[in-house]
């Protein structure tokens, strides 16, 4: 190779390179790839509660017969949510909500057991030893009421319902509590 054409060649070498590496490093400038990205906090992402209906008392999937004045029904251990905390959850109870010809606002609220005692709303079903519904809403917003429409319920939420039949001798003195 002549003593001329050894420099010429390094120089259309090198023009190659920057011909090539140019273009790569301006769409890398002004593709962002030499900039750190703005890292965005990913969004809260609602998730409603489930209820595991194998962990809830009495079981939802059979008629409960209430022999007794008072009768535990709960959720406590069989509500979760991927994104509240059990104990922030609304839980309402309805009693007859079905049945009423108007919205009944909720019997109990605010937590996951209930103690029930028929006789104290022995004037609400109607007739009182025929099968009526006991229904819980669960949900990780709160649930408004509203004497018209009913239950508004603007989150996400879970829902059981039972079927009772009250087998009891309701005092009359004692039906007021």
């Amino acid at each position: 190779m002549s003593m001329l054409a050894r420099p010429l060649l390094f120089l259309s070498m090198a023009a190659a390179v920057v011909r090539f590496v140019a273009p790569v490093l301006v769409a890398a400038l002004v593709g962002g790839c030499v900039w750190w990205p703005d890292i965005e906090e990913r969004p809260n992402v609602a998730f409603g509660p489930t209820i595991d209906r194998s962990l809830v008392e009495p079981s939802p999937d059979e008629i409960v017969n209430l022999t007794t004045i008072s009768t535990r029904f709960s959720v406590a251990g069989a509500v979760t949510d991927p994104d509240t905390a059990a104990d922030a959850l609304d839980y309402q109870w309805y009693v007859g909500y079905l049945e009423s010809p108007t919205p009944v606002g909720p019997a109990f609220t605010g937590q996951p057991s209930i103690q029930f005692n028929p006789c104290a709303f022995l004037t609400d079903l109607i007739p009182f030893q025929a099968p009526h519904v006991l229904e819980l809403f669960v949900s990780d917003h709160k649930i408004e009421f509203d004497p018209e429409q009913g239950r508004i319920i603007t989150g996400g939420y879970a829902y059981v319902s039972w079927t009772f039949v009250p087998q009891v001798a309701c005092d009359v003195q004692v039906s007021g509590q």
